[in-house]
């Protein structure tokens, strides 16, 4: 329209198309299920990948505190489909710091997720992140190093791919705004800055006492980004990294 103040991007078609076949099929009750079902979802990928880097205790600690830092941003909108990619990722990108076998199939899951919702870019910011740390930990080298740096910059093409075609790649620079609501929306917010932000703390202070700064690290303060990604003036966090603050990095 003629007040519209930026150029329309379809950035979340897919999930918008998703929902809306529910709508018409099962009415706004098929809305709510779905909303339900990606908080399941979120739950049960959150703890998983948790389970995968410690023991039981300590992945339901941290899915407690991560669901927490989400919290103010759980919404029936297409940024939960962000909250979940996000997560397996991240993981993905923790095995491949572990064992150096590059995982091509987060390309294709880049051009899902940038299908999706605004904050595809984050996948690719935790790559390139692993990536750098793997180089500085001098544990990749030559050739390897052009396999690893050939997933993040394939994916960014891959998001070019999708409908929206390569203005994709501008519309996270016009995604800026600020958080509105009642007093228990703005202190739901509050508890999950809060959350996150001594968490982000303990990995800051973690990075400082280690003579390294290992790939581990890097993508763990990367996943849980305190930045305009999700269209707030601050936004709310994606979710902490999946493993305890305790084991991060350190080995």
């Amino acid at each position: 329209t003629r007040f519209a103040t930026q150029p329309w991007v379809a950035t979340q078609w897919l999930p918008e198309v998703i929902a809306s076949r529910f709508q018409h099929f099962f009415g706004l009750a098929g809305v709510v299920w779905l909303f339900c079902a990606g908080l399941v979802v979120i739950i049960a990928v959150l703890y998983l990948v948790c389970r995968l880097e410690a023991d039981v205790l300590a992945a339901v600690m941290a899915t407690f505190v991560a669901f927490l830092g989400m919290s103010a941003t759980l919404t029936p909108r297409p940024q939960l489909v962000s909250f979940i990619l996000l997560l397996i990722v991240t993981s993905a990108w923790l095995r491949t710091a572990r064992d150096l076998r590059p995982r091509w199939w987060l390309i294709p899951v880049s051009w899902l997720w940038a299908s999706s919702h605004g904050m595809w870019f984050s996948g690719i910011a935790v790559g390139a992140a692993v990536v750098v740390g793997l180089i500085l930990d001098h544990r990749i080298r030559g050739r390897m190093i052009l396999k690893m740096l050939a997933i993040p910059a394939s994916s960014l093409l891959a998001a070019t791919m999708t409908p929206a075609g390569p203005k994709l790649l501008l519309s996270p620079f016009a995604a800026i705004g600020t958080i509105a609501g009642d007093g228990t929306g703005m202190a739901i917010a509050r508890c999950a800055f809060i959350s996150i932000d001594l968490v982000n703390g303990l990995l800051v202070a973690l990075l400082g006492s280690t003579p390294r700064r290992p790939a581990r690290t890097l993508a763990g303060l990367l996943s849980s980004p305190l930045q305009p990604a999700t269209g707030f003036e601050r936004a709310p966090p994606t979710a902490p990294p999946p493993a305890p603050v305790s084991r991060l990095g350190l080995h």
